[in-house]
């Protein structure tokens, strides 16, 4: 189940290796292993007794980010986090891209999955319409947690949308979101101002209240917000509903890079026969970071179905512990995040320069100054 080749060995022991009996008979029989464990003594002292390599490991103490939620009240969502963290095999995530979204990302969607359903689980009959692409991890773990809670909850549906779609105007389009919204909608993206939606909003003719806005981030920038009002020609505004600011947690960019998966923009749909089909750009990553990303998409989704799991077994205590702590969690995990300043470093260096090229090619066709 956690992915390991089935035609390996497997040593059991009530006492070989705290004793040392298994490491002497390994050494014995010609092996000469590198062995990990998270006992001092029975996984690092007694092989490099026996003259085995050993290395200690700490993953299966809180990481910080769970620590923080321990002292802040929220011990179900702690456990939660880890028990799915330490079913979760890595696969080909590497070490920075690993604490990254176990310590920060997750607990950043899981949150706002919680939010989600704290505040909108006496709404079934809500539409929660997740934007592509940045929100698609957003409603894995938002689903993960829907199914292990007891109770009806919103439904979620994967909404085929993107700043130029939204702000395109294009018939089909707004055909296709005055469809999905329905009567009543929440709109739910991972960062943003919420203009572009705003502007959607006044091309479809629709009452605020009929599709809310959530972020799991607000981009906290004035001096942005006025130039998208002026470029899309809006007169009044309303910031969305959002868990963190750019402020409070870090800058959007890298919540962005942590959420890439390998889809193209979404620049409009289609109307065929039976429903609306996205048209998509190609993608914009290059074969390294894509490699990264495929290997994030797959540890993502593994780590959801684990979650499932999880808080299948806290049950209704854990969306009970949130909706009364929700500002401590959020609060521990954005402090939790100030720890990860290496990482989020090297994922900046390795990444962001493609990322900011397409973002500037996105403002030139936006219309924006470049």
């Amino acid at each position: 189940r956690v992915g390991l080749p089935g035609h390996l060995t497997l040593l059991r022991s009530a006492h070989g290796k705290r004793s040392g009996k298994v490491w002497a008979a390994l050494a014995q029989s010609g092996h000469r292993l590198l062995h990990l464990g998270d006992n001092p003594r029975a996984d690092v002292e007694q092989p490099r007794a026996a003259n085995m390599q050993a290395e200690l490991t700490l993953q299966t103490q809180p990481t910080p980010t769970e620590a923080a939620l321990l002292t802040a009240g929220l011990p179900l969502l702690a456990q939660v986090l880890r028990e799915a963290r330490l079913a979760t095999p890595r696969g080909g995530l590497g070490n920075e891209l690993l604490r990254l979204q176990t310590e920060l990302n997750l607990p950043v969607l899981a949150a706002s999955a919680l939010h989600l359903l704290a505040t909108a689980g006496d709404l079934p009959q809500l539409r929660l319409l997740f934007s592509a692409r940045d929100a698609r991890y957003l409603q894995a773990v938002y689903d993960a947690l829907a199914s292990g809670l007891p109770g009806g909850h919103p439904s979620s549906h994967y909404w085929h949308s993107s700043r130029l779609a939204r702000t395109g105007g294009a018939a089909d389009y707004l055909a296709y979101c005055r469809e999905l919204i329905g009567p009543a909608a929440w709109l739910i993206d991972l960062c943003g101002t919420g203009a572009s939606v705003l502007a959607l909003r006044e091309r479809l003719g629709i009452e605020p209240e009929r599709a809310l806005l959530f972020v799991c981030e607000f981009i906290d920038s004035p001096q942005q917000i006025a130039g998208l009002m002026q470029r899309y020609g809006l007169k009044d505004w309303q910031p969305p509903a959002a868990l963190w600011t750019d402020r409070t947690l870090v800058p959007n960019e890298v919540l962005e890079l942590l959420n890439y998966v390998p889809e193209g923009m979404v620049r409009g749909v289609k109307a065929v026969p039976g429903g609306f089909v996205p048209l998509r750009e190609p993608m914009e990553f290059s074969p390294e970071v894509l490699a990264g990303v495929r290997a994030q998409q797959d540890f993502v989704h593994a780590y959801a179905s684990h979650l499932a799991g999880a808080a299948r077994s806290a049950g209704a205590p854990l969306l009970r512990e949130f909706a009364e702590h929700g500002p401590q969690a959020c609060a521990a995990i954005g402090s939790a995040a100030q720890g990860l300043m290496p990482e989020v470093s090297a994922l900046v260096a390795a990444w962001l320069p493609g990322h900011r090229l397409a973002e500037h090619e996105l403002a030139a066709r936006l219309g924006a100054p470049v």
